[in-house]
């Protein structure tokens, strides 16, 4: 099959898992998982002052490791942002692929469909 078919399919969301730990990757605990928008993902980081984002250097993702400090458990949060788009858009150029898809409209925040409008605009 032609590269050019081959769309890559990237969702708007992440996820947010309790862990037993502060450092990434840390142990999760079963069945804590949740959907994070892009949106919430922005907000809660914008209202943490404890919080600060960081990128994982292998999925190219952004994160934030916080403590409830209701409950006192770990929690990992995971999420795509403007630049993590950004790293997809370069491996369907790297890959000749035929382009990018994003499902969960809705879910976007501020700054995530930037590089697609600019990906969009290319092609004009």
């Amino acid at each position: 099959m032609p590269s050019r078919k081959i769309f890559l399919g990237t969702p708007l969301y992440g996820y947010e898992w309790e862990t037993l730990g502060n450092t990434p990757h840390s142990a999760i605990m079963p069945a804590s998982g949740l959907v994070v928008s892009n949106r919430r993902a922005e907000e809660f980081i914008e209202s943490c002052a404890s919080c600060s984002a960081q990128i994982d250097s292998e999925a190219r993702e952004s994160y934030v490791i916080y403590q409830d400090q209701q409950t006192g458990t770990y929690h990992q949060m995971f999420y795509p942002d403007e630049q993590a788009t950004l790293e997809k858009i370069k491996l369907t150029n790297k890959y000749n692929l035929g382009g990018v898809a994003v499902w969960a409209l809705g879910y976007d925040g501020k700054t995530i469909l930037n590089p697609l409008e600019k990906y969009k605009n290319s092609f004009e």
